[in-house]
């Protein structure tokens, strides 16, 4: 998925994304090609009505953050035929000239065939009706939905993945909210015969325990814990931001209160604070000008090994995090979080390296000239 800010400038305005790949390359920000002229836009295969677009004519281009939010709910893949190798176009459903909407409810991603296709005026059986449109882009993004669910639970379910920490009392909480039915989890017996959850479910610290995952009987605890977790991840919504880390896309993609899984090397630091029979610890990941903190007790790691070994210093975790604020300044984007469960990092959910390299190729959004800063700013 590019976070390319020309190439979001140019599909805000109505091209499609291979056109506006193609003129990236050919070093065609925004500024540059409104000083050419119509002959040769035209030699760039841009249409009149685009043309106009670039021109500031026809309509204003659609919000960065709403054009952000119906890519990622569709993959950058046309809802219809879902074809990852065919460039998209943003759709009004009902026509802007109509509705004057720019709103992602009536945005469909759609390659260029389809495109054509709504636009074309036949037969109502052989058309894309705006209700046809509006049916198939429901169920594409809520497909997405489940494959980033199903992802995640692939990569945590295979053999050598492990939870090394849970927030017993908040994923909890938050199972409650989701509507989790706590005796019908696998493990739930155990765990209240051994005392280590109440009748309502709740894990609890009995007597002078500090540690919970240091006895035989443990073992029951971890089993309900995972499936409490795999609960709450089948009744979220989650976004997947491992491969994401932008600061221009994520301050439109993802809101305070949403539920984010992330993946990548994490620096943990114990921290010297004033609360007796716990470890605390700050985790924190930097990288693109995004950085993502949380804190959590050390003593509630799911082993030994976790609690001396993996849960400290510098490691590659898989996080799932509930985030709590979000704040942009200095240049920079500060997500602070309250982690729900981290293990060991799993290699099929984690795809980029992070390097200046993704930049000059377009791959990600904080390599720009002077002129592409007037292009982003113009469609905040």
């Amino acid at each position: 998925m590019n976070s390319n800010r020309t190439e979001l400038a140019l599909i805000a305005r109505g091209l499609n994304s291979g056109l506006a790949k193609q003129l990236r390359k050919q070093g065609l920000t925004l500024a540059k090609l409104r000083l050419l002229g119509n002959d040769e836009l035209a030699a760039l295969q841009i249409s009149p009505p685009h043309i106009a677009a670039l021109r500031k004519g026809v309509r204003p281009p659609i919000p960065m953050d709403d054009l952000i939010k119906v890519l990622f709910a569709n993959r950058w893949v046309c809802c219809v035929c879902r074809d990852a190798l065919l460039p998209v176009v943003v759709h009004h459903i009902r026509p802007w000239s109509e509705s004057r909407d720019h709103s992602p409810s009536n945005l469909a991603v759609l390659c260029s065939i389809h495109h054509s296709e709504a636009h074309a005026k036949r037969s109502l059986d052989m058309t894309l009706s705006a209700e046809r449109l509006q049916a198939l882009k429901a169920a594409w993004e809520s497909g997405v939905e489940h494959l980033d669910r199903m992802s995640i639970h692939i990569a945590t379910q295979g053999q050598g993945c492990h939870w090394w920490y849970f927030n017993h009392l908040r994923l909890f909480e938050v199972a409650q909210e989701v509507g989790v039915e706590f005796d019908r989890l696998a493990g739930f017996e155990q765990c209240r015969s051994s005392v280590f959850c109440a009748e309502d479910g709740a894990v609890v610290k009995e007597g002078s325990r500090q540690v919970l995952h240091d006895s035989a009987s443990a073992r029951y605890l971890y089993l309900y814990m995972t499936q409490m977790l795999s609960a709450v991840i089948d009744a979220s919504t989650i976004r997947h931001i491992t491969d994401e880390l932008d600061r221009g896309k994520l301050s439109n993609w993802v809101v305070e209160g949403d539920f984010v899984f992330v993946q990548g090397w994490f620096t943990l630091t114990g921290l010297e604070l004033d609360a007796p029979g716990t470890q605390p610890v700050m985790g924190k990941r930097s990288v693109n000008n995004v950085d993502i903190t949380f804190v959590f007790d050390r003593n509630e790691g799911t082993s030994t090994s976790a609690r001396t070994l993996w849960l400290r210093g510098s490691q590659n975790l898989g996080c799932f995090i509930l985030v709590n604020r979000i704040q942009r300044s200095s240049g920079r984007l500060a997500i602070t979080a309250t982690v729900l469960a981290i293990r060991n990092a799993h290699s099929d959910l984690k795809r980029r390296m992070y390097h200046a390299g993704l930049y000059e190729a377009g791959l990600a959004g904080d390599f720009y000239d002077d002129a592409q800063e007037d292009d982003f700013e113009e469609i905040q």
